[in-house]
């Protein structure tokens, strides 16, 4: 789903006051933890960026999360903060494939010699000048 230019669809999309304003410490609370699943990976920085490789079992991750909710993870962070997190990414996925006019590749590594697209499926095996190397 990309977000509507139309000014009557914009307005059907209360993206503030439809849910940040209602959920801020929860938000505040999804942020803080995909800082800290970022560092779990590897990833030593503030700047957080979803990278979609990392862990692709949401669904399954957030069934996990959900059956000790209420609970601290061994991280520190809520297994409620983890299942909200992965719910939230397992519906971004569903949103972009739904409406998504022009497939966008989320290439992968698959094997040494091979990337994957995370969305379509799709293996290419690019020449080793290929700009597709660099993601």
């Amino acid at each position: 789903m990309s977000l509507p230019t139309d000014s009557k669809q914009r307005k059907a999309t209360p993206i503030y006051s439809g849910v940040i304003k209602h959920f801020p410490l929860a938000l505040a609370a999804m942020a803080q933890g995909m800082l800290a699943c970022q560092k779990q990976h590897g990833i030593d920085s503030n700047d957080i960026e979803w990278v979609r490789d990392k862990s692709t079992d949401h669904l399954d991750s957030a069934a996990r999360h959900l059956c000790e909710a209420g609970t601290l993870d061994k991280d520190g962070v809520s297994h409620s903060t983890k299942l909200a997190i992965r719910a939230l990414m397992n519906l971004q996925i569903e949103e972009e494939a739904k409406t998504e006019p022009v497939h966008m590749h989320y290439w992968l590594y698959h094997g040494s010699e091979q990337l994957k697209c995370y969305g379509c499926g799709e293996i290419v095996t690019p020449a080793s000048d290929s700009t597709l190397w660099g993601v």
